[in-house]
């Protein structure tokens, strides 16, 4: 009976341990720095607040085009603009009906919960790519 006490816990723990670990993440460049894998691997579903804009009221103009690929935002805009939008209160798209629905729904599909209003023009500069986005940031009054 004493041996096959001692044998099963040790079984479960040869078991448990010869098991081979992930191999690293190869990163571009072959790059010999390793990163942690979970890093890469999780997901998060929350936009952290930035705490100046969220304690201070302000509004910001952002000028965008949607690209002939069909993108609509140029990559050193993404970051500023989902920026604004993630801490902003509300938000007014101003441009042609088509164009202005496809940014409401391209910030909604990526998180934004503040109010879009949609303010349609026939067309800024000549052209129905073109919007106007306006963010807005009105501090709570209870943390004034």
């Amino acid at each position: 009976m004493k041996p096959t006490v001692v044998l099963i816990p040790l079984l479960v723990l040869m078991a448990g341990c010869s098991s081979k670990a992930p191999d690293p993440v190869k990163l571009d460049g072959g790059s010999n720095i390793t990163i942690n894998q979970n890093l890469l691997l999780r997901h998060e579903n929350i936009v952290p607040k930035d705490p100046f804009l969220q304690t201070n009221n302000w509004t910001y103009n952002i000028h965008a085009q949607r690209g002939s690929d069909g993108e609509l935002l140029k990559n050193d805009q993404v970051v500023k603009t989902f920026l604004l939008a993630h801490n902003a209160t509300k938000i007014i798209i101003i441009g042609a009906d088509e164009v202005s629905t496809e940014y409401r729904n391209f910030l909604r599909s990526n998180g934004v919960t503040a109010e879009i209003e949609l303010q349609p023009v026939s067309s800024i500069e000549m052209s129905k790519d073109r919007v106007n986005i306006l963010f807005f940031h009105k501090k709570d009054q209870k943390t004034q």
